[in-house]
């Protein structure tokens, strides 16, 4: 009896590969989804960054700033200045997006994350 105790000690190989299945989904699901979250971070910096730019006192130059800031993070195929939106309101101008960014995942399957970001300009416009 002894014997056959010791002999059921451990992992079998079945018992490994399904292991190591189920660590590289999940390797394979944050490798897709970190430059998804690296760009709207970039996004979001570049919003703040526009928010608290004193030379952005009108539309066209915070478009213009935007522009730029998208072009030189090259984020500009993703998603472009006139994807931001300029709204009023009786807290102040604020500077707002909304975007879906998309990416292949397995064979036919995507995963597709939505975003949606304010933030409050600080000169007045």
């Amino acid at each position: 009896m002894n014997r056959s105790i010791h002999r059921q000690r451990g992992m079998t190989l079945i018992g490994w590969v399904m292991t190591l299945v189920v660590i590289g989904f999940f390797a394979l699901f944050v490798i897709r989804l970190t430059p998804i979250y690296l760009h709207y971070q970039a996004i979001s910096s570049i919003m703040d960054e526009v928010a608290n730019d004193p030379q952005a006192t009108s539309l066209v130059a915070v478009r213009d700033t935007l522009s730029r800031r998208l072009d030189i993070n090259e984020l500009d195929d993703l998603v472009n200045a006139r994807d931001f939106k300029v709204t009023r309101d009786s807290e102040g101008t604020k500077l707002s997006i909304q975007y879906q960014e998309r990416t292949g995942f397995l064979a036919n399957i995507d995963l597709v994350v939505s975003f949606d970001k304010t933030v409050t300009l600080t000169t007045s416009r």
